[in-house]
């Protein structure tokens, strides 16, 4: 089977079993002309993109194991997040890019907007 093909055959699975409302990862996102993509700073997600239609900012604590001269010590660590939602339209797919630290970490690709474009 040619890779199109396949390509093709997926998308019409994904669609005929429902699987377009669960939430996908993506390893960027368009914004216009212009694109993001893992790595990029919240600045220049917010230059590019725009302001958020939503943000939700929380904070974790990690294990993490670190060396300090000869020997290696556990430390607990603090991460910030963040997830901003871009809705595009009632023609796009909402967008969910997560930050870590202040990086664009991940995207994640939603159902169908709910803006008028």
């Amino acid at each position: 089977m040619k890779t199109s093909a396949f390509v093709s055959a997926i998308a019409f699975m994904t669609a005929a079993f429902g699987l377009c409302d669960r939430v996908v990862w993506a390893d960027g996102m368009r914004c216009g002309k212009r694109l993001v993509s893992d790595g990029d700073s919240m600045y220049l997600v917010q230059a590019r993109c725009g302001q958020p239609d939503d943000a939700t900012h929380w904070v974790e604590y990690r294990a993490v194991r670190v060396r300090v001269g000869n020997i290696w010590v556990d430390r607990t660590v603090e991460v910030k997040y963040e997830r901003w939602t871009y809705d595009f339209g009632t023609d796009r797919l909402i967008r969910y890019a997560l930050f870590e630290d202040g990086r664009l970490v991940r995207v994640e690709t939603g159902p169908y907007g709910e803006k008028d474009s």
